[in-house]
């Protein structure tokens, strides 16, 4: 028995003419014919109404029916802001009573009128300080008049012993201040003299020197090697006991011929005699013991 064969539509474009005419019935087994065509619209047209005759009002009939509107307002401004007022403070205490009172005005005192000599009012620093580059007096008058610290730099009322390279400059016209080139040297006793005569402003001089001393701070001892060290044993504690040396480090720079004549070194009761190591012996020392490069 043969398969059922597969039909193909087929479209023709039909006019209005042949939709209308009737189509013959469509035998089995023939194509499937589409035909497809335009017609009229079938909605109604719209209906559009036709307007009235219409005439402008005379002039007097549009004044009469104007007078009969209401005035416009005018426009209203917007409202600004209001700051509302705060919580009535509490009621206080007592009355208040509305007086006049008289300004009291008292006088500034003069300033005092110094008469006589100068004299040293302060000085500094003094007794043992730190380390430090410069030493202040002031007095109890003007000394120089106010004008450059060149003119005022001539004057110099300071003396200092032993003499280190310095400049003084003045901060204001009672205070002279001598400011050292470098650092004081350390461990040294110095003595600072005003000498007497020395003028004021007024052309009052000094009645007499004024000195006084201060110290910088000495050296002292920061490390020694060996040392009896626990925790130094074995190897380590053996090469430093097997070394004929003593380390000794100073917090500044020291003399080491001065220092050695200082130290004494004991074994029990019997005195060791001590002197300063060659840089030979230092170096041979640290070839053994490498250690000793951190003392």
């Amino acid at each position: 028995m043969a398969a059922p064969r597969a039909l193909r539509p087929s479209l023709t474009r039909a006019t209005p003419a042949s939709a209308a005419r009737p189509s013959a019935p469509r035998q089995a087994g023939s194509p499937l014919t589409l035909e497809l065509y335009e017609v009229a619209s079938s909605q109604p047209a719209a209906d559009r109404a036709a307007l009235a005759p219409a005439s402008p009002l005379p002039e007097a009939d549009l004044q009469a029916l104007l007078a009969r509107v209401p005035a416009l307002e005018p426009p209203v401004e917007p409202a600004t802001f209001v700051l509302r007022e705060g919580p009535t403070p509490p009621p206080r205490a007592g009355q208040t009573a509305l007086k006049v009172l008289a300004a009291v005005v008292d006088p500034l005192p003069a300033p005092p009128t110094m008469t006589g000599p100068p004299r040293v009012v302060r000085r500094s620093p003094e007794g043992a300080v730190a380390r430090t580059d410069r030493v202040s007096v002031s007095f109890s008058q003007e000394m120089v008049a106010l004008g450059s610290q060149e003119a005022a730099s001539r004057q110099v009322p300071l003396r200092l012993e032993p003499a280190v390279p310095a400049s003084l400059r003045w901060l204001g016209t009672k205070t002279a201040e001598l400011v050292a080139d470098a650092p004081l040297p350390m461990a040294t006793r110095f003595t600072v003299e005003v000498p007497a005569g020395t003028r004021a402003a007024s052309g009052e001089g000094l009645p007499e020197a004024e000195r006084w001393t201060f110290e910088t701070p000495p050296p002292s001892l920061s490390s020694v090697w060996p040392k009896d060290d626990p925790a130094v044993r074995g190897d380590a504690g053996e090469r430093q006991r097997a070394l004929p040396l003593l380390v000794l480090r100073f917090d500044q720079r020291v003399d080491p011929v001065a220092i050695a004549r200082l130290v004494a070194l004991t074994s029990g009761l019997q005195r060791v005699g001590t002197r300063v190591a060659t840089a030979d012996e230092v170096a041979a020392a640290t070839a053994k013991d490498p250690d000793l490069k951190r003392h």
